[in-house]
């Protein structure tokens, strides 16, 4: 999912200062490519997102809105 996120953002210039790609514990450490550089996957359960300015997200919903509930309320403290 998220390689295909990227690779359009990159076809249609997305403007991007640092970009993040995370992902479940599992996957992180793999590399992926955007705009020719390499990033590599971050684990989102262990992610700082006061790093993040805008984010898009590409994942199963009910994981997606667990984790996301889970960040948020640690962000409201």
């Amino acid at each position: 999912m998220g390689e295909a996120l990227l690779e359009t953002l990159a076809e249609r210039q997305f403007p991007v200062g640092d970009i993040y790609a995370l992902a479940r514990t599992d996957s992180a450490g793999e590399q992926l490519r955007f705009n020719g550089k390499s990033v590599m996957v971050q684990d989102a359960a262990a992610f700082d997102w006061t790093q993040a300015q805008l984010a898009f997200f590409a994942a199963a919903l009910k994981r997606l809105l667990r984790t996301l509930k889970r960040r948020l309320t640690l962000a409201a403290w």
